[in-house]
């Protein structure tokens, strides 16, 4: 596996971990934490995004990000899925 990959795969499990994290914690009700998370999550699948070519991730990050306003404001976003149903997040599989 060259750079790259191993830098894409770094990427994608710390995009997960952090989306799981931020669920978990808007489910316990700490939306402060929400918003952190999913504020963080949206940079990492920027970042992945910019490791694979040609990969658009836009939809997602700007869902991401739209639930990390939202839980900074005081309002549950509601989960996350990954077709962006909801006014999620977005899910931690296949493209967005």
């Amino acid at each position: 596996m060259n750079v790259d990959g191993y830098k894409r795969d770094i990427l994608r499990n710390q995009y997960e971990e952090l989306l799981s994290k931020a669920e978990t914690a808007r489910k316990a009700g700490n939306l402060d934490a929400a918003a952190k998370g999913y504020h963080e999550a949206a940079d990492r699948l920027e970042q992945l995004q910019d490791v694979e070519a040609n990969s658009d991730y836009s939809g997602r990050i700007e869902r991401l990000l739209r639930a990390a306003s939202m839980a900074a404001d005081g309002t549950d976003p509601g989960a996350a899925d990954d077709d962006g149903g909801s006014a999620g997040a977005g899910g931690s599989g296949g493209r967005g």
